[in-house]
């Protein structure tokens, strides 16, 4: 997309960066229902891990090299909100919800065949 003469380069925020946030996000702390304010909340958190250079290459997403951080970001707002609004029915962990969230992220392992 061009404006003002600058191209700007979107993507899939929605399907690539706010719901699999969202989703992990309500899973882990338990939340009670999901809401517009988590929803509000993952999508100012995707909004802060764009940099300053990929704004300056038009880039309105971060790079999808940093997916797994950035769901972690965005599940940590929903987590945050869901416990102020007091939709958790999961304890907040000692180590915070980021630290949480990261350690118990899916990691594929695949088992070699022969």
């Amino acid at each position: 997309m061009e404006y003002n003469g600058k191209t700007y380069h979107t993507g899939q925020g929605n399907n690539m960066f706010i719901f699999p946030g969202i989703g992990y996000g309500a899973a882990m702390c338990g939340a009670q229902s999901v809401t517009e304010p988590m929803f509000y909340e993952g999508a100012r958190r995707l909004a802060l891990q764009v940099k300053k250079e990929e704004l300056d290459k038009g880039m309105v997403y971060p790079s999808l090299a940093g997916i797994r951080s950035i769901t972690a970001q965005v599940a940590r707002g929903v987590c945050e909100v869901a416990e102020r609004d007091g939709l958790c029915t999961v304890e907040t962990p000692k180590a915070g919800w980021l630290k949480h969230l990261q350690t118990n992220m899916w990691w594929p392992h695949y088992e070699e065949y022969v």
